[in-house]
């Protein structure tokens, strides 16, 4: 089902995508050389990291627990 998927892959998927997001916009910071938005970016990438270490252990449970009910 989508919500198993989403439980065992996509978060931590999603997090990913959002990372790659970030590499991308931290050189396109880079090249126009504007040390506010590198600084703007940071935060919310820390940001998304702190979000997905809080969320990502209740989304593995919840996969572990999924699995046996057939989700």
């Amino acid at each position: 089902s989508t919500t198993a998927w989403i439980l065992r892959e996509g978060f931590d998927r999603g997090v990913e995508q959002l990372r790659d997001r970030y590499r991308a916009l931290h050189r396109q910071a880079a090249d126009l050389g504007s040390s506010g938005l590198a600084r703007h970016l940071a935060v919310h990438e820390a940001r998304l990291a702190d979000t997905a270490a809080a969320l990502g252990p209740g989304f593995r449970a919840l996969a572990t627990l999924a699995g046996p009910l057939g989700g």
